[in-house]
């Protein structure tokens, strides 16, 4: 049969006419073949593409687009310009996956609406067209994740709020947010806070540094050392002014003297051992340091008193004795 041998059925040119009415799946075949090679080759006669069937290696080959209406089924692995596919689906070949370009290797969804594309080392998750826009996911070739932006963050993993409104990043541990990154930069942590900090960060539970255990009680446990140019304690109790009231029973340098000789320290202020074992708390240590000071004051007021008299009294003796020497040198 030469290759432009036709076979007309009801005014339309057929090549092969294969038509069954079986009672079964499995003994109803429009068309049958068998070969040591393929059972069955399908050409075009202009374009090149063309089909082959039941094959030692293959159960279908197919040289150009493939197109289905309906659903395929298939017990083994495809391969798309892959010979030997591995996997249930294995594409190999295609163009880059470019940001704004297109291509890639496999289009999941319509191109012009929201759709997913992927290369061999890149993913794009696109909300419509070829362009990034807000919600978007891109993964490069680098390991770069940008997330809800258009442009490369120049960051490991980006994420952008297009609407700059609730989060733009939260991480979620079963049913609990244990972190929120805010639109407008701040930052919570163990919490499902409502409240954004503004543009800085707040967290729920204590903070550890340099120890994972912490320490009972304290809200904040640094093992290590802290610098700062400047440090507000604000306490709660009251500021050492009392020892300036009329009524303040203020110690005398002898009770101070032997309270030092008994016990090594200031009254009122932790010894050495105390300090060494369980540190000090700085609001209140400066509480006892300015009450110290404040009564070093007093003590030194009254020691100005006392020398003012003492002065006073000195100038008196100084003229009751000029004036005894005037009237011995009188009586000579």
């Amino acid at each position: 049969m030469s290759d432009d041998t036709t076979m007309n059925v009801n005014g339309q040119e057929i090549g092969v006419l294969g038509l069954s009415i079986g009672a079964t799946d499995t003994d109803n075949f429009g068309v049958m073949g068998r070969s040591n090679n393929w059972g069955g080759l399908f050409q075009h006669n202009t374009s090149g593409n063309e089909a082959r069937l039941g094959g030692s290696t293959y159960a279908v080959r197919a040289i150009g687009d493939v197109r289905a209406l309906n659903d395929v089924h298939v017990d083994g692995n495809i391969g798309i310009g892959s010979t030997a596919p591995e996997v249930r689906l294995q594409v190999s070949g295609g163009s880059d996956a470019g940001q704004y370009t297109g291509g890639g290797y496999v289009i999941v969804g319509q191109p012009t609406n929201a759709h997913m594309r992927l290369d061999g080392n890149e993913i794009m998750v696109l909300n419509g067209g070829d362009s990034l826009s807000a919600g978007s996911l891109f993964i490069n070739d680098h390991g770069i994740t940008t997330v809800g932006a258009d442009v490369n963050l120049s960051a490991t993993l980006g994420v952008q709020d297009e609407d700059a409104t609730g989060y733009a990043f939260r991480v979620r541990v079963g049913t609990e947010t244990e972190m929120l990154v805010w639109e407008n930069g701040g930052t919570s942590l163990g919490s499902n806070s409502t409240n954004p900090p503004d543009d800085g960060l707040f967290v729920f539970g204590d903070v550890n540094v340099g120890n994972s255990n912490g320490a009972t009680g304290y809200k904040m446990a640094v093992d290590g050392k802290i610098i700062c140019e400047e440090l507000r304690v604000q306490t709660s109790g009251s500021w050492p002014d009392y020892v300036f009231a009329e009524d303040y029973d203020l110690p005398s340098l002898d009770e101070v003297e032997k309270h030092i000789k008994s016990n090594s320290h200031l009254p009122g202020i932790p010894s050495a051992c105390e300090v060494e074992s369980e540190g000090i708390l700085v609001g209140e240590m400066q509480k006892q340091m300015m009450e110290k000071i404040e009564e070093l004051v007093l003590y030194t007021i009254q020691q100005q008193k006392g020398h003012e008299r003492q002065q006073m009294e000195i100038e008196m003796l100084k003229a009751q004795n000029a004036k005894l020497q005037a009237l011995i040198t009188a009586s000579k």
